[in-house]
């Protein structure tokens, strides 16, 4: 990935790709890792911010929240051992 990268969040499995990614394999599927994603729905794309250095002065901010991937958001298994 570069900063000129176009990155997407699938909202029900909170797994972010590239665009291009994206469009190679979930826009034709429909899915991804056996989940069903609704192109107009479950698709975050994020905004690009600027150069990657913090102090490029570039604001990004959030206009809304939600809970990533499956369950209620309590309990992040993605990538992590349990027990």
């Amino acid at each position: 990935f570069t900063n000129s990268s176009t990155i997407v969040v699938l909202k029900p499995t909170g797994q972010a790709m590239s665009e291009e990614g994206f469009k190679t394999v979930v826009e034709k599927e429909g899915a991804y890792d056996g989940v069903k994603i609704r192109l107009d729905k479950d698709v975050i794309r994020l905004q690009k911010g600027g150069t990657g250095f913090a102090g490029s002065g570039t604001q990004v901010e959030s206009k809304a929240t939600f809970d990533l991937g499956v369950g209620s958001g309590l309990a992040d298994s993605r990538g992590q051992q349990r027990g």
